[in-house]
């Protein structure tokens, strides 16, 4: 599930992803959706799932394109949250789908650095060239997972 902003240069990096995704050949149990910033529809979007897996900016400091891997575990994110693009509403609609029962079992985000996050259609050299590293770590994820 690509995340993000496309009218905002990196913060679209997520939706970008699912876009190339969608011209790869993936398990047939396997969907790719171009969430946006869902807020809580985000919880509608993962329910009835055994795993999801969201690509979206994610500032945590590093280089800018630097790519990341985490499994979500809303206790991490009580003290010092990472910042996400979209002021935490997905982390915030994570954690009330894991209260709620409506969650999958296992969340994996795929985050990416930003170098930019201001007004442009335009992502940044960095974030781009790391688009193919991305595809790679969310192909691990579905494929080694496939039925």
């Amino acid at each position: 599930m690509g995340l993000g902003n496309l009218l905002m240069s990196d913060d679209g990096v997520g939706v970008r992803v699912a876009e190339e995704l969608r011209k790869t050949d993936l398990p047939p149990s396997v969907e790719v959706y171009d969430a946006g910033t869902p807020g809580l529809s985000l919880i509608n979007l993962i329910d009835g799932y055994d795993k999801a897996v969201l690509i979206d900016a994610v500032r945590l400091n590093g280089p800018p394109g630097t790519v990341y891997r985490f499994e979500f575990d809303d206790t991490l994110f009580d003290q010092n949250p990472p910042s996400s693009m979209h002021e935490l509403d997905a982390v915030f609609a994570l954690k009330l789908a894991k209260r709620i029962g409506k969650a999958p079992k296992k969340i994996v985000v795929i985050g990416v650095e930003p170098k930019k996050v201001e007004l442009g259609l335009d992502l940044s050299k960095e974030v781009e060239s790391s688009i193919p590293k991305v595809i790679e770590a969310v192909l691990r994820e579905v494929v080694d997972d496939a039925p």
